[in-house]
């Protein structure tokens, strides 16, 4: 037990210093005292605390799966709970709904109970984007970067953060080349937002939390609120980006172009982009929309749905049933593995329909017919396909008890329904109304969609294994 609390001290050491970058914004700004307090004094406690504690608890060089996956799902709650306190000093929220504020930032979920962004100080603002930002990769996989213990068994972390495939042979390779590429793309889609007419701050804060698919907005309308058809394209492109599999930008970037664009996965992506904004985009038209207009609204929509970043260019709640249900598709399916989409992931998805037609072909094969379920040219493991399905059940039971949690407060089940494949699949728009949750919300149903956050984050492993007793026997004994 004592590794996780080294692995948690660090990680709240890490938290303070980001809780000062705010600082100078506020200052740019000139927003009251209270508002820099609100970050200053956290902040402070926070890094003072952190450092005399991390004294009497060294750093381990070693950590176990059940370490790892214990200190991943630990991790998590730490960051939400500390995140909260400048929402909650500020007064701009009580503490339950600055938790429920921070785990959404934190697991890109997107989901907000501020009732008016635009009147919001901005140093909130973008403290909002900025937990997006750094939860798009794990705010585990940043505490490896930043302190890189020589000898730390990194891997394991990053991968109990939903981040499972291996694309360089050294954990601590992975982790530095997964950053680069992240900022590199963040520095990008600044460049090409302040280029078509965003200012600066904005800018700033959309690129974000498009590239990490969070999807907090500096307006009350989302990206409507702009009306920038130049920046929805530039948008569209990263929010692509940030649902692609980074092994597969990795390969891009060193020239590997074949073999990137030879995945199933990133074919199966942009396929599912492509046949459900045809579908969006016909409904649409039908409502008198031209055509232009219409692919603008649906391309937007379906990859801010698809990427689980949660922008919207249009009230989704208006539409007619067919498109509605096609987003409820997309909500649990999501993006990429190893992206910073959630959902249950289009490889997944690959997967259970690779395995489902091997199911249907040995039906009509002489027994005892050996049929592998291949990827991408390779066989895969009983393993790997037995632990495909197994989330895949899981994930679905999860919703179905989320739903009739929310269900229970009123909703109507399609509206609680959406709420929680929102909520679960780190989307953040519902079809109960832009965003459906707010603070009149009771506190149960929000501390639900909590959990359900944390819980598709993590892709559930690491949490279910909190309750059991061997883990705590392991990390006790």
């Amino acid at each position: 037990m004592e590794k996780v609390i080294g692995v948690l001290l660090r990680i709240a050491l890490i938290l303070g210093f980001l809780m000062l970058i705010p600082l100078p914004v506020s200052y740019y700004f000139n927003e009251p005292l209270t508002v820099r307090f609100a970050f200053l004094i956290p902040a402070l406690i926070i890094i003072i605390g952190s450092l005399a504690l991390s004294i009497l608890v060294p750093l381990s060089r070693e950590l176990s799966i059940t370490e790892a996956y214990v200190a991943s799902s630990l991790g998590w709650i730490l960051t939400a709970s500390l995140g909260a306190l400048p929402y909650a000093s500020s007064g701009l929220l009580s503490y339950l709904d600055a938790f429920f504020e921070s785990m959404s930032g934190f697991t890109t979920t997107g989901m907000t109970l501020i009732v008016d962004v635009e009147q919001t100080p901005r140093s909130i603002l973008f403290w909002r984007a900025l937990t997006q930002w750094v939860g798009g990769v794990g705010v585990l996989t940043f505490f490896i970067l930043t302190f890189m213990v020589s000898g730390v068994e990194a891997w394991r972390l990053y991968s109990a953060e939903a981040r499972e495939e291996r694309f360089m042979v050294r954990a601590r390779d992975a982790v530095k080349a997964t950053w680069l590429i992240y900022v590199f793309y963040t520095v990008i889609c600044v460049i090409a937002l302040s280029a078509v007419g965003l200012p600066l701050f904005d800018a700033i804060t959309h690129a974000f939390t498009a590239l990490s698919t969070g999807g907090f907005s500096t307006r009350n309308a989302s990206i409507a609120g702009f009306n920038n058809p130049a920046a929805e394209a530039v948008l569209v492109v990263f929010m692509v980006i940030g649902g692609i599999n980074f092994r597969i930008h990795h390969l891009i970037l060193t020239g590997r172009f074949k073999r990137a664009f030879r995945s199933s996965e990133l074919k199966l992506f942009i396929l599912l982009i492509a046949l459900t904004s045809l579908i969006v985009l016909a409904s649409l038209m039908d409502t008198g929309l031209s055509f232009p207009e219409a692919l603008r609204k649906a391309l937007f929509q379906v990859v801010s749905i698809v990427t689980t970043t949660g922008y919207v260019t249009t009230d989704i709640t208006n539409w007619h049933p067919l498109p509605k249900a096609t987003l409820l598709i997309l909500m649990f399916i999501g993006g990429g593995l190893c992206s910073t989409a959630g959902g249950i992931k289009v490889l997944r998805l690959l997967i259970a329909v690779k395995l489902a037609s091997r199911e249907l072909v040995k039906t009509v094969l002489p027994p005892g017919t050996i049929k592998p379920v291949m990827v991408d040219g390779r066989t895969l493991p009983d393993e790997d396909t037995l632990r495909t399905l197994s989330f895949l059940i899981l994930y679905t039971l999860s919703i179905v008890v989320v739903t009739l949690i929310v269900a229970s407060s009123g909703y109507g089940i399609t509206e609680a329904t959406s709420i929680a494949l929102s909520a679960q699949g780190n989307v953040g728009p519902t079809l109960a109304s832009t965003y459906g949750i707010h603070l009149w919300t009771p506190p149960y149903v929000k501390l639900t969609l909590t959990i359900a956050m944390w819980i598709g984050r993590l892709e559930l492993f690491p949490v279910l294994i909190l309750p059991s007793k061997t883990t705590w026997r392991h990390l006790i004994g």
